[in-house]
């Protein structure tokens, strides 16, 4: 473990109140939503020096994030951005496109939910292939007119 010497940049901890936040550069652990644990080396996150809870800024809790999306192949928010742009899709036409509920990219690209790697795989392949997504496209799998054979 390595620690930045900065009293003047100590911060009281949010869970005990007793002790005080010390930057430290160390592997972080995390655990995905399937149980898959992975170990990131390096975060910058501040220790209480009484209880032992850490805290991630902004900056590093996106540095897990990219480390978590590189090591289980998951689409990363700028993947899911780039095909957005590629189509010029809204993220409602995307949702339709792929057959997701309302809000889900809007999840992806801000919030803590993540693209899951089958449908990152799902992304990448019609990235890969315009023809299969103008297929998708013109199915319109959000209409709620169903047309069935007689």
């Amino acid at each position: 473990m390595k620690t930045k010497a900065s009293a003047a940049n100590d911060h009281p901890c949010f869970e005990c109140g007793t002790g005080t936040l010390v930057s430290v550069l160390e592997p972080f652990t995390t655990r995905t939503a399937e149980g898959l644990e992975i170990t990131v080396p390096d975060v910058p996150m501040e220790r209480c020096s009484h209880c032992g809870d850490t805290v991630l800024s902004a900056e590093a809790a996106a540095m897990v994030d990219a480390w978590i999306d590189r090591a289980t192949g998951r689409l990363s928010r700028d993947e899911l951005q780039a095909f957005l742009d590629q189509y010029q899709l809204t993220q409602r036409e995307a949702e339709q496109v792929l057959g997701l509920g309302e809000k889900m990219i809007s999840r992806w690209l801000k919030g803590p939910a993540r693209v899951s790697g089958s449908m990152s795989n799902y992304i990448r392949l019609l990235m890969a292939d315009a023809q299969a997504f103008d297929i998708l496209r013109q199915r319109r799998w959000g209409s709620t007119t169903i047309q069935r054979s007689a």
